[in-house]
């Protein structure tokens, strides 16, 4: 799956006596590398006669290829490697519920969404279906705030004394959301817990992929703990947990793109076609580079938008980061390549959620337009603490200008502690782009968005509000 244009893949299960397709087990959509990908899935047919279909789905042009290789069948439930977990199977991969954390508040494994309308997962992230299976906590009553539920994996012994990578997928959906928290727990010390990964608040009705290095001294497990806001709208869930040997890749918030996109993923909603991984030269001529920044070698890896056809004027592509925790003021460096007499624009915005609120405040941080020179450019901007003091993503977004010559790469990011100055000096937004938060109400709502994760939305009137002996008679001036 491999190409701008990719859609979707799709297995479905049909027993013979079922008419169409049947039930939808599996689900790939968008460009996945240019690469062969394993896909498994266990099926438990209802019927002695019963047929397994791909479909694939076409996207919105030519390079959208599907490929299929080697299918297997065999009996029994798909093997999963040592310290990985899919939760496809109600055993659960022999996760341990704690007894010690809130009386009878446990994880469940579960398909399809949750009990509760506004939070919770619609599906599951292995298979993207609703009959793929996940873990969740459930907030509704009788649970009370602060309520914790922890669940371990089983104890694992390092192969060496190097560290491990642990990766997991969270859906932490509704403005009920309190926290998850994940810890390393030494099997010599069972009581101590070693916090070694967090999150907080609504991070969007999305699955999110989280990565940190453990340095485990001897045999140890995991262990995810889940906290109850203040409501039944925090849902915490997970899926997909890994544990393999080394450092995690992009560790240190930083991401050469030589084995993969690290923490950066493309956003399949909003904007109109994706960053691809690519290495050598881009498909057109007159622009793109021909090496990567990181090794100066036509063998190097780095990000681009390719701007053929279909690609149209204004068209976007946005590739966003993890979630960064907060903290203190950061600075954010990456090289950039901007060569073409087609080159549009490439801006760099920096997404807040500063509360129990869905993400939906960007600030554009950094922009630039126009070809530059037939090299690899540096850019930096600076993150106050009016940024990082709540979580936090960063999103690249390119724009298509009048025709193909037009390919932008970045490579090297890197999100480092302190502060730095813009650069280069002309890609400071000017004001107005940034927008403005002032806003009198006279004629519109300005840039003021109302929420979709409330319960009710604010009203622009003018004169007394409709109750008496509430609300203002008249405006401030």
């Amino acid at each position: 799956m491999y190409g701008t244009h990719v859609n979707t893949l799709l297995v479905y299960l049909k027993p013979s006596t079922v008419q169409g397709l049947g039930t939808n087990i599996w689900k790939q959509i968008g460009n996945q590398g240019n690469k062969w990908i394993l896909g498994e899935v266990t099926i438990a047919p209802s019927s002695p006669s019963y047929k397994v279909i791909f479909q694939a789905l076409r996207g919105i042009s030519y390079r959208g290829d599907i490929a299929l290789d080697d299918i297997r069948m065999s009996l029994g439930a798909c093997k999963q490697a040592a310290m990985t977990c899919d939760f496809e199977q109600s055993s659960i991969c022999n996760y341990v519920q704690d007894q010690s954390d809130t009386p009878n508040f446990d994880w469940t494994w579960k398909s399809g969404g949750t009990g509760s309308a506004s939070t919770g997962p619609p599906s599951d992230h292995t298979t993207g279906t609703r009959t793929g299976h996940y873990i969740y906590i459930e907030t509704s009553a009788p649970r009370q705030p602060n309520d914790t539920a922890r669940i371990s994996t089983p104890n694992y012994t390092p192969q060496s004394s190097a560290p491990v990578c642990v990766k997991f997928w969270t859906h932490m959906f509704g403005v009920d959301v309190n926290t998850l928290n994940v810890y390393l727990v030494n099997s010599q010390q069972p009581s101590k817990r070693n916090l070694i990964w967090t999150r907080s608040l609504n991070q969007g009705n999305a699955w999110r992929q989280a990565a940190v290095t453990a340095n485990p001294s001897g045999q140890y497990k995991i262990v995810f703990e889940g906290i109850r806001g203040k409501g039944y709208h925090g849902d915490i869930a997970i899926d997909d947990v890994s544990i393999s040997n080394g450092a995690c890749s992009g560790q240190g918030d930083k991401c050469d793109f030589e084995k993969d996109t690290c923490f950066w993923k493309n956003i399949n909603q909003g904007d109109d076609f994706d960053w691809l991984r690519s290495r050598g030269k881009t498909g057109s001529s007159f622009t793109g580079p021909s090496t990567d920044h990181t090794q100066g070698t036509n063998s190097g890896y780095y990000m681009f938008i390719e701007t053929s056809a279909p690609r149209v004027k204004g068209d976007k592509a946005r590739l966003i980061s993890k979630v960064y925790p907060p903290s203190g003021p950061k600075c954010f460096n990456f090289y950039f390549y901007m060569y073409g007499a087609d080159i549009g624009s490439l801006n760099v915005y920096v997404l807040t959620n500063a509360s129990s609120s869905a993400f939906s405040s960007e600030a554009l941080k950094w922009t630039m337009s126009g070809e530059n020179p037939n090299n690899w450019e540096q850019g930096s901007f600076n993150l106050t603490s009016q940024y990082t003091s709540n979580p936090y993503e960063i999103i690249f977004e390119g724009i298509r200008g009048k025709g193909y010559r037009g390919d932008i790469a970045i490579d090297g990011t890197a999100l480092v502690d302190g502060g730095c100055t813009q650069f280069p000096d002309n890609s400071q937004p000017s004001q107005s782009s940034l927008g403005t938060v002032t806003c009198n109400f006279d004629s519109d709502y300005c840039q003021w968005i109302q929420s979709t994760t409330d319960q009710f939305n604010w009203s622009r009137i003018n004169g007394s509000t409709s109750s008496q002996g509430t609300g203002p008679s008249r405006r401030p001036y």
